[in-house]
Order: structure tokens, then C-alpha cells, then sequence
């Protein structure tokens, strides 16, 4: 006979095996005490017991340190979960979002080409999703050369500053992306022309 439940030792309720935590030495290869037994107990040592919670918090730490560096599927999980609560918490925490704010205006005053470096890289990541298609105008195909091609402010009127990589340097990734909405990419032949018969 299969058996399916097993009585708690902590709170004496009957419950099915899933809800148990698993345990190859225990009976029936599970804990003797139920997944929220179990739960209240460490929580109440945790707040009880100081060498308990430091000797958890650095297990904690170690088991996350591991995963982290040898789990790629972990490690892409970590960064979105906290992107995720970052975001979150800029929006609807006025004190976090100057928090954040003053620290970012202090790193780039003293960071300023890395800073350069980063908007650079972010401008080139854009660059290469767009380049695929080719010139706007005549279809002629981008290679690795960044000289090949142009943003074109379409109504220049309303360019606010140049989308090349020494013009992105001083600007926030959503003012750069916000620009190159105003443009169309070209090749340096075709933004020659334009700009001839601009001047007719």
C-alpha cells in the first residue's frame, strides 16, 4: 500500500507527503514536520538565536555566491528580479529616487570616461540593430565601418543635438533614444546628397 499523508510532529495534522519537505534518511523519504512547521520554526530561531541567523545569512551568501557564477539561467533570473524591484522602487520612493539620482550625478563627475565609454556602447548597440537594414534611402548595405553611415535628423528643426557616438556622450539613454526616433540612417553618400539639395 502506497502511503500518500503523513501526521506532523510539530503541529499533529495529517497531510499529503507534498507537503513535507524532502528527506532521503526521514520516513517515507520526508521530514518529520510539515513545510509550515518548518517555516515558523527557522523563523523563530532566526529571530531567537544571533549564531543561528549569522551562520544562516552567511550560508545564505555562499549558496547565492555559487549559483550566481555557475548557474547562467540564475544569474539572468537575479538581474531581472532586481531591475525589477529597482524600477519599482525609483517610481514610488521619492527618497530612493534622489538616493539614486545624487549617487548617479556623483559617479559621472568622477567616472566621466567610463560614463563616455557606457553611452558610447549603448549608442552601438542601437547602431547595430538599425544597420541591418541597410541605407534608408538607397538600400546600400553597412558594413563595420561607423564612417559608412548617418543619422538624419528628417525635420532639423527639431534636432536637439547630433546621434554619433561623440554626440550621445552627455545624454541619458532615453533622450539618445528619443533622437534617433526624429532620424532615418543613411549612408554618407546619400546624407551628402540631402544636404546639398538642402542648401539649393
Amino acid at each position: 500500500m502506497k502511503i500518500i499523508e503523513k501526521k506532523c510532529t510539530k503541529c499533529s495534522e495529517t497531510k499529503p507527503l507534498g507537503e513535507f519537505h524532502k528527506k532521503k534518511s526521514g520516513k517515507y523519504g520526508v521530514t518529520s514536520a510539515c513545510k509550515i512547521c518548518t517555516l515558523k520554526w527557522h523563523k523563530q530561531k532566526y529571530q531567537n538565536n544571533q549564531e543561528f541567523r549569522e551562520r544562516a545569512k552567511a550560508n545564505s551568501i555562499k549558496w547565492h555566491k555559487e549559483h550566481y557564477y555557475n548557474n547562467p539561467e540564475f544569474r539572468e533570473r537575479v538581474k531581472k528580479a532586481a531591475a525589477r524591484w529597482q524600477k519599482e522602487k525609483y517610481k514610488n520612493d521619492p527618497e530612493y529616487r534622489e538616493h539614486v539620482k545624487v549617487n548617479s550625478a556623483r559617479w559621472k563627475k568622477e567616472n566621466p570616461e567610463k560614463y563616455r565609454e557606457i553611452k558610447r556602447n549603448f549608442y552601438n548597440r542601437i547602431l547595430s540593430q538599425l544597420k541591418v537594414n541597410g541605407c534608408s534611402l538607397c538600400g546600400k548595405e553597412f558594413n563595420d565601418n561607423s564612417k559608412m553611415f548617418h543619422f538624419h535628423h528628417v525635420e532639423p528643426e527639431l534636432k536637439s543635438f547630433y546621434v554619433n557616438s561623440k554626440g550621445v556622450e552627455h545624454h541619458s539613454n532615453k533622450e539618445i533614444v528619443n533622437e534617433i526616433h526624429k532620424c532615418i540612417l543613411v549612408c554618407s553618400t546619400c546624407h551628402h546628397k540631402i544636404h546639398s539639395m538642402m542648401k539649393k
